[in-house]
């Protein structure tokens, strides 16, 4: 519980958060779905499952697209240190 802490509280971004991003946005479409049950604001509740799914969508993206250009990064850096 406090390396979360710590995590959270140090300046800066870190990747070791989306796993938690990633499960709190899961937790939060989990409330919604099973709130659509109840039939009260049923648009409001769709909607905002959808700007959820938008959220975990863009940040899965950005993080995948950030280890995509690290990884280049790499693979360059080793070929330069061959030649």
């Amino acid at each position: 519980m406090q390396f979360l802490v710590d995590l959270i509280l140090k300046p800066g971004s870190s990747l070791k958060l989306i796993p938690v991003i990633n499960v709190s946005i899961v937790l939060l479409l989990g409330v919604l779905i099973s709130l659509t049950y109840s039939k009260i604001a049923t648009i409001h509740l769709v909607v905002m499952a959808t700007l959820a799914l938008g959220l975990l969508a863009s940040v899965n993206y950005f993080y995948y697209e950030f280890q995509k250009v690290v990884a280049s990064e790499k693979r360059l850096e080793e070929t330069s240190k061959i030649d």
